[in-house]
């Protein structure tokens, strides 16, 4: 669209001064995911009214603005503007408190149940401690892996680790089918390549020396690390839990309550796993679509 430039390493500034001034809870939000996944999708941004707004040309998608709320009126103007350009755009990412801020929303939109963008949010020290009947069997999964392999260890990836994780990672590829999976192998090497630049990190964990398992998270706010990447060797018992539960030492022992672990990208298996953590909260949100009847939108959950 005519408003937008294509999103670079080179806007990182830009970009961390609006999330410092409105601080956001959805990975789609995330710099670090912004400037890899978005590398891959080509993302393009413009300020309009001194909004933050991002589009996926792609897949036709407007994210929600970042800045102070628009009314839903002003919102939808903006949207029909946009429409002429683009005739299939789609506005994504509405929150929950935007909608409560908007009491008149119904006059304007109804409401659709869409739940597979909804981030899994969990706190750092209930992933520490494991408590509970529910957690009690990931916990016994972390102490048969220390003790199998008691000379494992941990340690922070660096860029000089970008061909040994990627090998790992495309490993773990070549045995697993699933939504997005080249995208997500590019928005790993685009990673690598931004190391220093953005403000991602990451762990392996090692077991006789080889990866046994990796994950790769930045920090969202300044309460919640979000993580972007996690795989695992499907043959070492426990390495699975065992690099969740030193991310979340991580998080906490750098001051961050929460861990974003992402979406499940409507992925059954995937749904499973995350919700077998017990999430404290999931991020919910919306979109408008532009068809309904009446000139009316439709506000999909």
């Amino acid at each position: 669209m005519n408003q937008f430039k294509t999103l670079t390493i080179n806007d990182f500034e830009l970009l961390k001064k609006y999330f410092t001034l409105y601080p956001q809870i959805s990975c789609d939000y995330n710099i670090s995911n912004l400037l890899t996944w978005g590398s891959y999708y080509k993302v393009q941004y413009a300020i309009i009214e001194d909004r933050l707004f991002f589009y996926n040309p792609q897949f036709s998608l407007l994210f929600f603005p970042i800045g102070k709320y628009f009314h839903i009126s002003e919102l939808c103007k903006i949207y029909h503007t946009f429409l002429t350009q683009n005739p299939n755009l789609e506005l994504v990412l509405i929150p929950n408190s935007f909608i409560s801020r908007n009491k008149d929303i119904n006059e304007y939109c109804q409401l659709i149940p869409n739940l597979e963008w909804s981030d899994y949010v969990y706190l750092s020290e209930n992933l520490v401690n494991m408590k509970g009947k529910k957690l009690a069997k990931k916990k016994n999964l972390i102490s048969q892996f220390q003790r199998l392999y008691p000379n494992h260890s941990i340690e922070k990836i660096s860029s000089s680790h970008k061909d040994e994780v990627l090998a790992f990672a495309e490993k773990w590829r070549e045995n697993k089918n699933q939504i997005d999976v080249v995208a997500e192998f590019n928005a790993l090497k685009k990673t690598f390549d931004l190391w220093g630049q953005i403000e991602s990190e990451g762990l392996i964990l090692r077991v006789d020396g080889h990866i046994a398992a990796f994950s790769i998270f930045s920090p969202q706010n300044q309460t919640m690390l979000t993580e972007h990447f996690e795989k695992f060797d499907f043959e070492i018992k426990g390495a699975a839990q065992m690099i969740v539960y030193e991310v979340a030492k991580y998080a906490q022992k750098n001051g961050y309550i929460l861990l974003n672990r992402e979406q499940d990208m409507d992925l059954e298996g995937l749904r499973q796993a995350k919700r077998s953590y017990e999430p404290l909260f999931l991020v919910e949100f919306f979109r408008i679509a532009k068809s309904l009847t009446d000139s009316k939108f439709v506000l999909a959950q």
